[in-house]
């Protein structure tokens, strides 16, 4: 039962910072054209965006992810490497299914493909090892 609810903590607590990432990186740095409404608008969009604040937002992914790893370590008991993984993974879908319909770029697919679960395992083994 732990583990359920640590999943679902690590989800809501992960994709709260996926969301601020995002809003701190168009608030910092702002692009060209007006905030989008449609999704025609939002491809606009993100092809204005500058590199840095798509840099923050990949940077925003990578603490969620260290984050998402911390939470689910911190309920569900830090008996299991497995937890975090599931819940990081979760949230890995949701970034793909988030970059399918748009225009980020190829390394923002790469690396976050490549460092997102890690960067889990790194929340998991920071508060394991610590507390």
């Amino acid at each position: 039962m732990r583990s359920i609810i640590a999943v679902i903590a690590g989800i809501i607590c992960g994709a709260f910072f996926i969301g601020l990432s995002g809003t701190i990186a168009y608030a910092v740095f702002p692009a060209d054209v007006p905030f989008p409404v449609t999704l025609e608008e939002q491809k606009a969009f993100l092809s204005h965006v500058p590199g840095k604040a798509r840099a923050v937002i990949f940077i925003g992914w990578l603490f969620s992810a260290f984050i998402t790893g911390s939470i689910t370590t911190l309920i569900q008991g830090r008996t299991s490497w497995k937890v975090p993984v599931i819940t990081a993974c979760v949230l890995q879908l949701f970034i793909w299914m988030s970059m399918a319909g748009l225009s980020y770029p190829v390394w923002m697919w790469l690396l976050s493909t490549l460092l997102f679960v890690p960067a889990a395992f790194g929340g998991y083994f920071f508060f394991k090892k610590h507390l």
